[in-house]
């Protein structure tokens, strides 16, 4: 069966008997809203249009959700992506558009724009070539110039979520034995989208400190960040939400002791060996992060590559304690 087939043959009311997506008007017999891709798309549209980014972004994966070989949704939601400036997620959708349909002109383009956009120009320009056989030379000629013009000026921007260096990391985690080979990742969804406010109040604490310390220290920071979550949230989580995760974290210690406080909060103890022990395989993997990761970003995009990376570690922590405590 090809991918998305049993899509294709299901009784579903928003596609014609090809099995394509249509809108069959009032001989639809359900509500618009509550299960039609299509006026999930349109909505989505809507949105895009008056500049409301992350609005559209929900609307388009509903419908994607509902049809995932939906090409136009596909398309619009790397499209919201890329006006938010996150090539490395237009880049996914484009390819997924692209893939559903190789004679989709639209996905091409976008494809060769977010290629050049992460600096990946050798795949730009073969996409290139692929966009002169669909539509023309003269046109793909215009697009080779800009993917040449920003190879050659250096500004790119390279992205990698932080979700895929989370995974990065684990993987590296589990073939030093700081976690097991387990190779799910959990963590509540929950959890999860504090990563991002969380990070950002640590990092505005940390990014003042004048004393020295180094970017991996910083991620190592994320990384407890992730644990005391998770012990929070395993004793009391309605109490943790109320007070808000942050708060919780920074207020006994604040951001610059949470080694100490999260590792005493387990109950190792700091200063015992097998606390020196956690602190030391921490550190390692936060300073195995940078490398892999950060390197020598330009100062333009530091910050941003930083910040992602101290959300990467905060997943890790989350997935460290939630093993440490046996919680699926």
């Amino acid at each position: 069966m090809e991918p998305f087939e049993f899509y294709k043959k299901q009784e579903s009311v928003w596609r014609d008997e090809d099995g394509n997506i249509r809108c069959l008007g009032d001989a639809c017999p359900q509500t618009c809203e509550d299960a039609c891709p299509i006026w999930f798309h349109t909505m989505g549209i809507s949105m895009l249009q008056m500049g409301l980014e992350k609005d559209a972004i929900e609307y388009f994966q509903n419908a994607i959700s509902i049809a995932p070989d939906y090409k136009e949704a596909w398309n619009n939601l790397a499209a919201c992506y890329g006006q938010i400036n996150n090539h490395l997620e237009a880049n996914k959708a484009y390819r997924i558009a692209y893939s559903l349909d190789n004679n989709y002109e639209k996905a091409l383009w976008g494809l060769i724009i977010s290629c050049k956009n992460l600096g990946q120009f050798d795949e730009a320009m073969k996409y290139c070539d692929d966009y002169a056989h669909l539509v023309n030379e003269s046109e793909a000629d215009r697009l080779r110039k800009r993917v040449i013009e920003a190879r050659d000026s250096g500004e790119i921007v390279r992205q990698e979520s932080a979700l895929d260096m989370a995974l990065k990391i684990i993987e590296h985690a589990q073939e030093v034995g700081l976690l097991s080979n387990n190779k799910q990742l959990h963590f509540i969804p929950e959890l999860f989208k504090e990563a991002k406010p969380v990070c950002r109040k640590v990092f505005d604490e940390t990014i003042k400190l004048e004393d020295g310390r180094h970017i991996w220290t910083w991620l190592s920071w994320g990384a407890y960040a992730g644990m005391g979550a998770v012990i929070h949230w395993h004793i009391s989580w309605n109490k943790l939400k109320e007070k808000g995760i942050a708060e919780t974290l920074l207020e006994p210690r604040g951001a610059f002791a949470m080694d100490e406080y999260v590792i005493d909060t387990i109950g190792l103890g700091f200063e015992t060996e097998e606390g020196k022990k956690l602190s030391k395989d921490i550190f390692d993997l936060s300073m195995w992060a940078c490398m892999k990761f950060i390197q020598d970003p330009s100062k333009k995009e530091s910050a941003q590559i930083v910040f992602e990376a101290m959300q990467a570690m905060y997943i890790f922590g989350m997935t460290y304690e939630m093993e440490r405590l046996g919680m699926k």
